[in-house]
């Protein structure tokens, strides 16, 4: 700095000496940044960082006396080496100098000292410093005064510059620290400069503060990671297996692949891998080394190439005369005692020739795994280990082979979902069941209903397992009035040689006999389906069936289909049914008993007994069969004739509502009402056409099951009933 300088910062103490009241502050230099790292490569430098100079004043109560100005030097040390400082003041004179301070690429607007206004007409001048030679060397020394006219002070804390640095990373990483100096005083282009604060006229020495700067140095990164990895599904108690892909990836400094590595790719590795949850079976790189001459006859490359796990990798397309040895470990107790072993070497090269390297990513190897699929499920997992597992070599250590040294990988687990599933087999029923009817106190005709078996995915979509290879079922009616009769597969077994029944051709004589798609896919196995006899609830009244397609061909049934037509009737009670009762089959939640042992919904896939889901049941309408009788239908005077006297008490009654005792006699032409065209089916009758209206007009009806709303309270016909 200048002579100049340092008579006009001394000016500009005296002038605000007179104009300032006395008071007490404490001054604090320091920086806003109160931790930094700057990453980047062993040796290499990260240029242009950036601090930020405050200066704190901590002053008494009532104290009003604040910075004018102030001047410091600053050192940096052998990892942080200052190359410029900003105020962000760019004084108006002269006119070059302002220009080029604002166009100077360090320029730093945003400090208080400019953002505020605060500099009004005062001095500035920050440089590096140009000695004394030694720590100076990597110095620079800054001086300002607000104003040399108007009473302008620094706030309590205020940022009062920037100053830029070129931090090198030393290998491993370290520190580095930027410091305001007391002694030695830095020169710039003119004295040594003190580290002070100019109040009052005075120049009071601050606290200072260093800065200190984490150098972390920025490496490449090896993972070894997971791919394509197959969840274990199946039955529970059924084995289930899977594979999944190991893979090495290479990330730069900023977790990128490829453009910024700036290590080169993996020539080799070796690792460990550790199962739980589940049982390894098998580790393969896809590589198949020629045979060895040490062990003739052996054929080991042809046997490698056969292997069935045998799965192509990145790694084996890479490889051009290494080293390979991929097998599970031998090492019990510990988690090796479920683990593999790795260790791969692409290439040795040779003079002029260097070894393959491995891309940014790729897959490695494939390992396999199988477990038993527990009720419920599970989770398993499969972890690269630092476990140090071993084949029938050494003890393996997991790491990466990059330039000739060993590195540490990151690692990363696996998660493998052991799902336990079951399709669903869904008992259901086919189509609609036929309403039954009876007179009161008797059993009606006989109706039916078709039982059906479906098969479903668990999860909706395509079946994973095996159709049934037989079932058991037992179906009871809800209600007490309803009996099954007979349970029909429509199989025909052959004869019992032990018996001399003829079942076969009985069954294919069988009234009730109805083709299903059960009996369409039986081929020599069992079957028994009768009306039940005894257990619990409704089990009386109800049926089993018992199928197996085949002992000895593979056999399943369908994804859906029939299994068995179930006939039943109605037993109206003596007392009659007021009105139609709906009724309908289930499958008995309870095991019901026919001539043998007790019976139970089960489906046999596979050979294990699955339980089936009970569909909605079967609805249907039992109603009694009301029977008029006896009357001479047309008759409607009861004189045991049909002429046109009956026409027009038919009108009278029609008409007038005059009672004749039993409405079932005026309806002529017997379609289950009594109305105008009973009237004029009559006279037709009588007097034109001579057709008659109903097949039984002019006779005695004994009993008329006509299902309709007509009554028949008295027998007002002479016919003999």
């Amino acid at each position: 700095m200048s002579k100049l300088w340092l008579s006009l910062f001394s000016a500009s103490a005296i002038f605000f000496a007179a104009s300032m009241a006395n008071g007490q502050c404490a001054f604090d230099l320091s920086f806003a940044e109160t931790s930094t790292t700057v990453s980047g490569l062993a040796g290499s430098t990260v240029a242009d960082v950036k601090a930020t100079c405050t200066l704190t004043a901590s002053c008494v109560a009532g104290a009003d006396a604040r910075a004018q100005g102030w001047s410091f030097s600053m050192l940096g040390d052998a990892n942080l080496s200052l190359v410029e400082i900003s105020t962000g003041i760019c004084p108006p004179f002269p006119a070059q100098a302002m220009q080029d301070c604002l166009d100077s690429p360090y320029y730093s607007p945003e400090i208080d000292v400019n953002a505020l206004g605060l500099f009004l007409g005062g001095f500035e001048k920050s440089e590096l410093a140009t000695g004394p030679a030694g720590p100076c060397d990597n110095g620079l020394v800054s001086g300002v005064t607000l104003s040399f006219s108007v009473p302008v002070t620094l706030p309590d804390l205020g940022t009062i510059a920037a100053v830029f640095y070129d931090a090198t990373i030393p290998a491993g990483g370290g520190t580095g620290t930027i410091s305001y100096s007391f002694a030695p005083q830095c020169i710039g282009g003119g004295q040594a400069i003190e580290t002070t604060i100019v109040v009052e006229g005075q120049a009071i020495a601050p606290t200072a503060q260093a800065l200190t700067v984490t150098l972390e140095e920025a490496v490449d990164t090896y993972t070894l990671d997971w791919s394509d990895v197959d969840d274990l599904t199946a039955r529970a108690g059924f084995t289930s297996s899977g594979s999944a892909t190991a893979v090495l990836n290479h990330t730069d400094p900023d977790g990128n692949p490829a453009d910024q590595n700036v290590f080169p790719g993996a020539v080799g590795w070796s690792y460990s891998v550790v199962a739980s949850g589940m049982t390894l079976t098998d580790i393969n790189t896809g590589i198949c080394l020629p045979d060895n001459p040490s062990t003739p006859g052996e054929d080991e490359n042809a046997t490698c190439l056969a292997d069935p796990n045998n799965t192509p990798s990145v790694a084996s397309g890479l490889f051009n005369g290494g080293f390979e040895k991929s097998e599970l470990s031998s090492n019990p107790p510990g988690p090796c005692r479920n683990g593999a072993v790795s260790g791969v070497v692409l290439g040795f090269g040779s003079e002029g020739v260097s070894p393959p390297i491995f891309p940014n990513a790729g897959s490695i190897a494939e390992v396999f795994y199988e477990t038993v699929i527990p009720v419920g499920g599970a989770i398993a997992s499969l972890d690269f280990s630092d476990a140090r597992c071993r084949g029938t070599g050494q003890f393996i250590d997991t790491l990466v082979i990059v330039n000739g040294e060993a590195v540490d990988p990151d690692l990363t687990p696996c998660v493998v979902n052991v799902n336990e599933q079951n399709d669903r087999f869904i008992l259901g029923w086919e189509g609609s069941a036929d309403d039954v009817s009876a007179r009161a106190g008797e059993s009606g005709d006989v109706g039916s209903a078709t039982a059906s078996l479906s098969h479903v995915a668990a999860d909706g979509g395509a079946t994973t397992f095996p159709g049934a290879l037989g079932w058991s079922i037992a179906v009871v009616p809800d209600n007490s009035i309803i009996e099954i009769v007979d349970m029909n597969t429509g199989i025909c077994t052959p004869d019992n040689p032990v018996t001399p029944e003829d079942e076969n051709a009985d069954c294919l004589a069988d009234p009730n006999r109805t083709p299903s798609d059960a009996s369409a896919l039986f081929q020599g196995g069992f079957e028994s389906s009768e009306a039940a006899v005894r257990g619990p609830g409704n089990c009386s009244r109800g049926g089993v069936s018992g199928v197996t397609l085949s002992f000895a061909a593979p056999v399943t049934f369908p994804d859906s289909g029939s299994i068995c037509e179930v006939f039943y009737r109605v037993n109206v009670p003596a007392a009659g049914l007021p009105l139609p009762v709906a009724v309908a089959l289930s499958y008995s939640l309870t095991a019901c008993i026919g001539t043998g042992q007790p019976i139970e919904n089960v489906i046999v896939q596979e050979g294990l007994a699955v339980t089936p889901e009970n569909g909605s049941p079967c609805p249907f309408v039992a109603s009694e069969v009301t029977v008029k009788g006896p009357f001479n239908r047309g008759d409607a005077n009861s004189d045991d004739k049909v002429n046109i006297a009956d026409v027009v008490r038919l009108v009278s009654a029609i008409l007038r509502g005059d009672p004749v005792g039993c409405d079932s006699v005026l309806d002529a032409n017997n379609d289950g009402s009594a109305d105008l065209q009973d009237v004029q089916d009559l006279i037709d009758y009588i007097f034109i056409t001579g057709a008659l209206p109903s097949s039984d007009l002019n006779t005695c009806v004994v009993e008329d099951p006509a299902e309709d709303t007509l009554t028949c309270d008295t027998i007002p016909s002479t016919c003999d009933a």
